[in-house]
């Protein structure tokens, strides 16, 4: 991503352009490696761009204004979730050439799943100017105050949701309706969890919560 980014700005893009653009697109990647994201979808979007890099721009705004709102996203073709924290609000895609689409796609194909989500954060906060930060309210937080929030606003009030749930999945697992009760599993991991830099925290702690066996 370091080639890429000298690469962006050498062809005369701004830096701050650019790294919001590289925090945008390893974000993309971190949330497919963590399963926020289907299995593989973007790195399969990016290796069918092979040959035809003027189409990469348009197609990443237009998957990154899904990522925005969630739903439906023909780019992938899947419903993915909706990552509203602010990062997706501006869609803003470079347009990239052949080598630099090269230097994407290598980039793509590492594991993004170990790194700490909390560089995200740094990164963005470093990418913005002082008046943008100001109005995202984009500062460095430390992990553990983000730990006690997703477990106060997130995690304990979804518990006594989750048991319910839990309850009705059981028994129409039991009389049966398996359908049923994968439905009402599903429907309760389909929740916004805010800043996209929260969710990788927020994710563990809910799928814990959700494991169950029928």
């Amino acid at each position: 991503m370091a080639l890429l980014g000298r690469s962006l700005e050498a062809a005369g893009h701004h830096a701050g352009r650019v790294a919001l653009f590289l925090v945008r697109s390893v974000f993309t990647m971190f949330a497919e490696d963590i399963g926020l994201l289907p299995k593989n979808s973007f790195r399969e979007l990016l290796r069918g761009l092979r040959g035809k890099p003027q189409t990469f721009a348009p197609m990443t705004r237009s998957l990154w204004a899904n990522m925005d709102k969630g739903g439906f996203s023909p780019e992938l073709g899947e419903d993915i979730l909706r990552f509203n924290g602010g990062l997706f609000e501006n869609t803003d895609a470079i347009a990239l050439d052949a080598d630099q689409l090269e230097l994407l796609i290598n980039a793509a194909e590492v594991d993004w799943s170990a790194v700490e989500p909390a560089i995200f954060g740094t990164l963005l906060e470093r990418a913005l100017d002082k008046h943008e930060r100001a109005r995202l309210g984009a500062h460095y937080t430390p992990r553990a105050y983000v730990e006690r929030l997703v477990l106060l606003t997130i995690v304990e009030p979804l518990r006594a949701d989750w048991e319910a749930v839990k309850a009705a999945a059981v028994e129409l697992a039991d009389s049966g309706d398996k359908a049923g009760a994968v439905a009402s599993y599903a429907a309760f991991t389909q929740i916004s969890v805010g800043s996209p830099f929260s969710i990788p925290l927020a994710v563990p702690a809910i799928s814990s919560m959700s494991r169950w066996s029928t």
